[in-house]
């Protein structure tokens, strides 16, 4: 959405600069606007509070947790559970519920959580002396339950968001960066639980592939991991609910999709802040199907607006690697108007 809204901005500067060639603001003649007519965004994090909301009733929804567990959660946090503090009743509420889900890929609740098998790491960093790669390196992706995003760390608007390894160089006494949930430093602190990132880790910090890629050695700027903490910006944007109303306001098609066995961006939380959008519907909420099979591969609405929301049944976080042929399907029907 925001680099659509630049496009946007972009073109309308274009307009106005054509609009009035005697403007000091007008633009060189062979500046050409972009040809953008739509975005799609897929289980896409938008707004802290609908995000972490929608996490718990996903969960509660789906079967994951018990409905006293629930229940408590629910009572202790008042239905708000986005910005529960690590310690907090409501903190230690939803420690319980990730506590009864269990070790489950909550990326793809469907799919296999991997558990590291202590003599197989033991035999994989044998067979890979070159890399060295830690203890960490190896042990990352078991099934140890670590609480996901946004509820591991919530940024404010306008706040430094730390990066770990420049945290770590700095001089003994330096004074870390605030923190908005009391911690020491504000990083994303962020680690994927059950998956399988054994061979990434060791192929992405290869000396021979860093140099590749042109980036810097392990030891001047630190490790490749998925989920890095190896940042250091300024959050800005906050919540992506007013970009969103923005860019469909100025006539660009939108498809915000989601697919429906993914916990960490619910499709409780995408479809909660949609609706509450409150356009008119087009096309009613119904089943969709990939062209020439009779099987249902998810849910559609289809708003006046422009906007569109779709689900893609079983599908995790990353719909075209979970589910290829439906996200390309879906891509189609969406582009010829036929979803």
């Amino acid at each position: 959405p925001l680099l659509a809204q630049r496009v946007l901005r972009y073109n309308q500067r274009l307009a106005a600069a054509a609009a009035n060639p005697s403007s000091s603001s007008s633009s060189s003649n062979d500046q050409q606007p972009y040809n953008l007519h739509g975005y799609i965004v897929g289980n896409a994090v938008t707004d802290d509070e609908y995000d972490g909301n929608g996490q718990i009733e996903f969960a509660y929804g789906l079967g994951l947790v018990d409905p006293i567990t629930y229940a408590h959660a629910h009572r202790t946090c008042k239905g708000n559970f986005w910005n529960a503090r690590p310690g907090s009743a409501c903190g230690n509420a939803l420690d319980r519920i990730e506590a009864v889900m269990g070790p489950i890929n909550q990326y793809d609740i469907l799919g296999r959580c991997f558990h590291q098998d202590p003599q197989q790491a033991e035999s994989f960093k044998q067979n890979n002396q070159r890399v060295a790669p830690t203890r960490r390196m190896l042990q990352q992706g078991s099934g140890a339950p670590r609480r996901v995003w946004p509820h591991t760390a919530v940024f404010p608007q306008h706040q430094p968001v730390s990066n770990w390894y420049s945290e770590n160089k700095k001089p003994t006494g330096s004074a870390p960066a605030a923190a908005h949930d009391g911690s020491s430093s504000s990083m994303l602190g962020h680690t994927i639980g059950c998956a399988d990132r054994r061979h990434g880790l060791i192929y992405y910090n290869h000396p021979d592939v860093r140099e590749a890629v042109h980036a810097a050695s392990v030891e001047e700027s630190g490790r490749w991991e998925p989920c890095s903490d190896v940042l250091h910006y300024t959050h800005t944007a906050g919540s992506m609910i007013t970009v969103h109303k923005d860019l469909i306001a100025s006539g660009i098609r939108a498809l915000v999709l989601s697919g429906d066995h993914d916990y960490v961006v619910p499709f409780t939380s995408s479809r909660e802040w949609v609706y509450d959008l409150n356009y008119e519907e087009r096309k009613p909420w119904h089943a969709w199907r990939v062209p020439g099979l009779e099987q249902v591969a998810g849910y559609a609405v289809e708003f006046e607006d422009g906007l569109t929301f779709a689900t893609v049944k079983g599908a995790g976080h990353m719909v075209p690697q979970t589910n290829p042929r439906e996200a390309l399907a879906l891509l189609q029907l969406w582009l010829e108007r036929d979803l």
